[in-house]
Order: structure tokens, then C-alpha cells, then sequence
């Protein structure tokens, strides 16, 4: 009994001091699997860098790495510059024919207004004169009949010198063609020596205007 029983823990320490071969075996083979499967990766990796490097200059050399064209770019913005300088030029074309059109509007316009004003200051200067006309009739005859002397030539001199500053003037000789215009014939008269017909043989009554406006129309003899 005892030394059986000394045998048997003796078997047990045995078995626990060795382990089973099968197991060391198996521990073995699931090393080298390990070692295995831990090799193949690299190698599988290697592989697949090797790959990966093989292909990316092909990959890189896919890419279009030249510079951008932007030549239509430049020319729709060449185009849209040409279009709104040629627009700002019309326009500024426009704004200058619209400005002499009104400067040309606008010089008639004074021109005629001043053209007016110079009529409506001859009309009314004449409607003044023409009422002295009669006394400047009267003056003349004095003068034929030799009374023209004292203080009816002083007074008549003064007159004269306003109205011929008013621009009066006085029209109407003998021996001028005869103008239908500004004559009015009241009597015929045959030719003497020298005369030529149809003209003023003698003045019956002076005419007179203010500048070349007639304001009365000469009474003459008109020679046949």
C-alpha cells in the first residue's frame, strides 16, 4: 500500500512536470501557423506595394497636369469690354448730336428773338415818327419859300437831330430810277435834255424809313 501509494503521486508529479507530447506538438504546429499566416501577410503586403507602386506613375500619368486654358475666357471678357466701350461710345455719340441740336435750337431761337425785338422797337419808333412826319413836310416848304430862319430853324435843326438819331432817314431824288417799291408815282413828265425815262424827274413828296424799313413811300414825277 505505501509503496504504491509512493508510486502513484510519483506518476502524477511526472505528469505534471511533462505535459502531454501532443500538446507541445499541437502548441508547436499552432506557432509555426501563427509564423506562418504572420509571414504570408508581409509577403502578401509586399506584393501588393510592389502592385500599388507599379501602378501609381500610370495612375499619376492619367492626370492632365498641363496649365488651364482660358482662352475663351479671355475673349468673352475681350468680347463684353469691346461691347460696353462701343455702347459707352454711342452713347456719347448721342449726348453731342442731342447738345448741338439744342445749341443750334437754342442760337435760331435767340437769333429770332432778337430779330423780333428789333421789329417790334422799329414798329414802335416808326408809329412815333410817323406822326412827325407832317411837321417835317411843314419845315421843308419854310425852307423852299426862304422862312426857314430864326427859331423855326433852331427848333427844325433840333427835330431833325432826334429823329436821325431815331434812325430816320429820308429817300427820294431827282434823277434816280424809278423804283415802284419805294416811289409812288403821282404824275408823269415828258423827258427834257439829259433825262432818261423812268426816272424821278421831280420829288413831291420825300420818303422816309428807319433803317430798311419804308415808313412812308416817295411822291414822284416819273419821267416817260
Amino acid at each position: 500500500m505505501t509503496a504504491q501509494d509512493g508510486a502513484n503521486p510519483g506518476a502524477a508529479n511526472s505528469d505534471d512536470e511533462f505535459p502531454d507530447a501532443n500538446s507541445g506538438l499541437d502548441a508547436v504546429d499552432l506557432d509555426q501557423a501563427d509564423t506562418e499566416e504572420a509571414g504570408e501577410a508581409p509577403a502578401d503586403a509586399g506584393v501588393a506595394a510592389s502592385d500599388s507602386a507599379d501602378e501609381a506613375p500610370s495612375g499619376v500619368g492619367d492626370i492632365d497636369q498641363s496649365e488651364p486654358d482660358f482662352g475663351d475666357f479671355d475673349g468673352v471678357e475681350g468680347s463684353s469690354s469691346g461691347q460696353a466701350a462701343e455702347s459707352e461710345r454711342d452713347q456719347v455719340a448721342e449726348l453731342t448730336n442731342d447738345l448741338q441740336r439744342i445749341n443750334a435750337e437754342y442760337a435760331n431761337y435767340r437769333k429770332r428773338a432778337e430779330e423780333r425785338s428789333r421789329i417790334v422797337g422799329e414798329v414802335a419808333v416808326a408809329g412815333v415818327l410817323n406822326e412827325l412826319l407832317p411837321i417835317l413836310d411843314d419845315l421843308d416848304r419854310a425852307q423852299e419859300h426862304g422862312e426857314y430862319d430864326g427859331a423855326l430853324k433852331s427848333i427844325g435843326d433840333s427835330l431833325q437831330g432826334v429823329v436821325t438819331k431815331l434812325g430816320l432817314t429820308r429817300f427820294g431824288e431827282a434823277g434816280e430810277a424809278f423804283d415802284p417799291s419805294i416811289h409812288e408815282g403821282l404824275m408823269t413828265v415828258e423827258a427834257t435834255d439829259g433825262q432818261e425815262s423812268q426816272s424821278i424827274g421831280q420829288v413831291l413828296r420825300p420818303g422816309y424809313k428807319i433803317n430798311d424799313r419804308v415808313i412812308r413811300t416817295a411822291g414822284v414825277a416819273v419821267i416817260n
